[in-house]
């Protein structure tokens, strides 16, 4: 299997060549393109790629953008194309490029609170902002909210402060609903980039029919242990689609065997539960096998757009 999966033969074999301290002839397929880029990379990094002076962040970007195959940035060079005048927010610890260069909207696939902790070890974060979000595991600053907004940031500071290991958000269900049902706006910024609008979009899914239809009868899912602001994890206006796919039960059954732990076969107990475990199993699926559907799933979620 190649070490540098996401390049090309060519250019894995004269990184791995330099990565051996071997000579890497002018002559060889892709040479010229990898020290160019190699080159560029090394340049951007030493300027910050535009960035402010803050060491920590210098040191953090060398660590997470080396040349190698999880380096966005050296892809992006190595595909020829220029870097940002700065860091792009990231995605799951990914650089963001596509919220940048595409005019969007974005969804954000999880947004959550950021803990007062974190916010007071990392300050403004470059943005100039006192409160911030967690955007795709990503700290940005809320430079405006709008009324309903407002109360979903007020709701979220209640639910994280709650007594208990997992705070429970149906005490809320009633003002969390309303705050959506208002229309929540937020104005966000990352470091020197101009600001984002955050707002409602919809985001096309799949679910096991009797979840979808659940979270449709219940007009929610009040269970999330995410938080008023993880909307995506809520299902609101949920709306159920067409069939995608049918559920196997043999091979249902199957990956259930396969996860379970090895047991003597003198354990007739444990046999015994498992094996009353697949006659529920069974029984369920045969009185609604409907139910056990796969079905597009169109739900409420943030996105992201160039404000």
């Amino acid at each position: 299997m190649p070490i540098f999966e996401a390049f090309s033969p060519e250019v894995e074999q004269v990184l791995l060549a330099l990565r051996s301290g071997d000579r890497v002839s002018d002559t060889a397929p892709a040479a010229t393109q990898v020290q160019q880029a190699l080159k560029r990379f090394e340049e951007t990094i030493a300027d910050g790629a535009g960035a402010d002076d803050d060491s920590r962040s210098k040191d953090l970007r060398r660590r997470y953008h080396r040349p190698g195959p999880k380096s966005a940035l050296f892809a992006r060079l190595l595909a020829g194309k220029d870097p940002l005048p700065y860091p792009p927010p990231t995605s799951f610890s990914y650089p963001w490029y596509e919220l940048i260069e595409q005019p969007g909207p974005h969804l954000i696939n999880t947004v959550g609170g950021v803990a007062s902790l974190v916010a007071i070890m990392n300050g403004d974060m470059g943005t100039g902002c006192a409160r911030h979000l967690l955007l795709n595991q990503c700290i940005w600053g809320v430079e405006h909210a709008n009324d309903a907004a407002e109360e979903l940031l007020a709701i979220q500071d209640e639910f994280t402060k709650s007594a208990g290991p997992e705070p429970a958000l149906a005490p809320y269900w009633s003002r969390v609903r309303a705050a959506y049902s208002a229309g929540p706006v937020f104005i966000v910024r990352y470091g020197r980039w101009e600001p984002f609008r955050m707002e409602l979009g919809r985001l096309t899914t799949t679910a096991r029919r009797d979840h979808a239809e659940r979270s449709v009868s219940l007009g929610g899912r009040m269970e999330s242990m995410f938080g008023p602001l993880d909307v995506s994890g809520l299902d609101l206006n949920a709306k159920i689609g067409a069939v995608q796919s049918h559920f196997n039960l043999a091979n249902h059954l199957q990956r259930r065997r396969l996860a379970r732990l090895p047991t003597s076969s003198s354990d007739s107990v444990l046999v015994e539960a498992e094996r009353r475990d697949d006659e529920l199993a069974i029984a369920a699926y045969r009185a609604n096998p409907s139910a056990y559907d796969f079905v597009g799933f169109e739900i409420d979620a943030w996105t992201l757009t160039q404000a």
